[in-house]
C-alpha cells in the first residue's frame, strides 16, 4: 500500500527533480515513477530505523586539536561500512557531524544513527584526539523548527574527481566560526556534513571516472578540443598535469559519500522583515566561509527547501564523493586555541598505574582506561593520608568510603567529626551486624 503522507510526496518529488530534472520528472513513464516511490518508501524505512535509538555525542574540544587527528577519526569510521547484503536489506548508516551557533557559542555534535554500536564512536572520537571527552545529549534538531529560517546546501562544483583543497597554513574553520560569532538570543544556525562510506559499487563507478580523467588530461586523444596536444598553450598543459596529479592523488585515498547543508532561523517576533534580513545575512556569511577550500574544486551554493526540517531529519540521500583528508579539513575539531564560546574538555583522565591497590580500602571505580576498582591498602593508610579540594568535591564521601570499608572487612576504626555531618551519615550506613 502506498503511504499517503504528505511529506513522503514532498520527498519523492524533491529527489526525483533532483536526480532526473523537471523535464524527464514530467514525462517519466508511470512504471518508473513507481519504481523511484518504492525507493523513496524503502529509504524512509531504513533512515527510520538508523533513527530509532540515535543519540547526539557532543564533542568536548582539548586544548589544542589538528588536523591529522580528525584524518584518523575518519579513517577508524571506515570500518561502519557493512557488507553489501546488509547494506540491500537494512542500507548502510552515515554520520552527521555538526557545527550549533547561538547566543552561548558554538557547539559541536555527532549525531550517531541507533544501528552503530554503543560506544564505538565516542571511543574513536577519543583515541584521535585524546584529551577530547564526549557527553551524550538527546538527539533533538540543530535549530528549532518555529519561527521562520532560511539556508541551503552545498554541492561541488565540478567532477568529483578533482579534490577540494585540503592542505591549509591555518584553521580552515576561523571563517566559520566567525561567521557564527555574535548571534542574538532570537537566532540560531548549524552547519551539517554527513557522509557516509562510500560503498564498493560508489566506488568502482567513481574509480572509472576518476582513470577516464586522467587519462584525458595526460593523453591527447579526439575527445580533446584541440587537434594536438603541443598547441596547447605551455600554461594550460601545466594546469592539466597538476590536475591529473590531484586526480590521482585522490583516486588512491579511501573516500566518503558526502553532503553539507546549513540553515539560520530566527524566533518569531514583531520585527519580521528585520530578522528576515539579519537571518539571510547570516547564511550568506555562512555559505561565503567555504570558500577557503576552492582549489582544484570548489564548493557552491544550491536552494534547500525547508532547512530547518531537513537538518532535523538528518536524512542523506546521496551526496558526492571526497577522500579522507578533504572530508577531515570540513569536518574536525577547531585548531585554534581561543574560540568564542567553545566548550573545552576538563582535565585529561588518567588510567591508574598498576601499582595502584584493587582491594584493601575502597576509593572507587577507575573511569580511564580499563574499568576496575582502586584502593588504598590497608598498610599504606596507616601513614598520613590527607584528602584536599574546594567544597562540593566529594571529599565526605571518599572518607564515608573509606571508614565503611574498614568496618566491612572487620578492622578497627575511630572517626572524630569537628561537624558532625559525616557521623550523621554513617550511622545510617554501618550494617547491623557491626552495631
Amino acid at each position: 500500500m502506498i503511504d499517503n503522507n504528505p511529506d513522503v510526496m514532498i520527498d519523492l518529488a524533491v529527489s526525483w527533480l533532483d536526480a532526473y530534472g523537471l523535464l524527464l520528472a514530467a514525462i517519466a513513464p508511470p512504471a518508473v515513477i513507481a519504481a523511484e516511490l518504492a525507493r523513496s518508501l524503502l529509504a524512509r524505512m531504513r533512515h527510520r530505523a538508523m533513527n530509532d535509538g540515535a543519540r547526539c555525542l557532543e564533542i568536548l574540544a582539548p586544548p589544542v586539536a589538528d588536523l591529522p587527528g580528525a584524518k584518523a577519526l575518519w579513517s577508524n569510521l571506515l570500518g561502519l561500512l557493512r557488507p553489501a547484503w546488509k547494506r540491500v536489506l537494512f542500507g548502510q548508516p552515515h554520520l552527521v557531524f555538526e557545527y550549533v551557533f547561538g547566543v552561548g557559542g558554538v557547539r559541536i555534535r555527532m549525531w550517531v544513527p541507533g544501528t552503530v554500536p554503543q560506544h564505538l564512536v565516542d571511543h574513536a572520537i577519543e583515541a584521535a584526539w585524546p584529551s577530547a571527552r564526549t557527553a551524550v545529549l538527546e538527539a533533538g534538531p540543530p535549530v528549532p523548527q518555529t519561527g521562520q529560517s532560511t539556508g541551503g546546501q552545498l554541492v561541488i562544483a565540478r567532477s568529483e574527481r578533482l579534490p577540494l583543497k585540503h592542505d591549509h597554513d591555518h584553521d580552515p574553520l576561523r571563517a566559520l566560526l566567525g561567521a557564527g560569532v555574535g548571534m542574538p538570543s532570537w537566532q540560531h544556525a548549524a552547519i551539517q556534513v554527513l557522509a557516509r562510506p562510500a560503498t564498493g559499487r560508489r566506488h568502482s563507478h567513481g574509480g572509472a571516472s576518476l582513470l577516464r580523467g586522467v587519462l584525458d588530461f595526460i593523453t591527447p586523444g579526439a575527445s580533446r578540443p584541440s587537434t594536438n596536444h603541443r598547441s596547447l598553450d605551455h600554461a594550460v598543459r601545466l594546469e592539466h598535469y597538476a590536475e591529473a596529479r590531484a586526480i590521482r592523488d585522490k583516486a588512491v585515498q579511501p573516500r566518503y559519500e558526502v553532503a553539507v547543508r546549513y540553515a539560520v532561523q530566527a524566533d518569531e517576533g514583531d520585527e519580521k522583515p528585520l530578522r528576515r534580513g539579519a537571518i539571510r545575512g547570516r547564511a550568506h556569511a555562512i555559505a561565503s566561509a567555504f570558500a577557503v577550500f576552492s582549489g582544484h574544486n570548489r564548493l557552491e551554493r544550491r536552494r534547500l527547501l525547508r532547512p530547518a526540517r531537513q537538518l532535523a531529519a538528518r536524512r542523506l540521500r546521496r551526496g558526492f564523493l571526497l577522500s579522507v583528508p578533504e572530508l577531515a579539513a570540513l569536518a574536525h575539531l577547531p585548531m585554534d586555541p581561543a574560540v568564542p564560546g567553545l566548550q573545552r574538555a576538563g582535565a585529561n583522565a588518567i588510567a591508574p598505574s598498576p601499582q595502584i591497590a584493587h582491594h584493601g580500602k575502597a576509593l572507587g571505580v577507575a573511569d580511564a582506561g580499563h574499568q576496575r576498582p582502586v584502593a588504598l591498602g590497608v598498610i599504606d593508610s596507616c601513614h598520613h593520608v590527607h584528602v584536599l579540594g574546594p567544597n562540593g568535591t566529594g571529599k565526605s564521601t571518599l572518607l564515608a568510603q573509606m571508614i565503611l570499608s574498614d568496618i566491612q572487612a572487620g578492622r578497627g576504626v575511630a572517626v572524630v567529626d569537628a561537624k558532625g555531618d559525616l557521623v550523621t551519615d554513617l550511622l545510617g550506613l554501618i550494617p547491623e551486624e557491626a552495631a
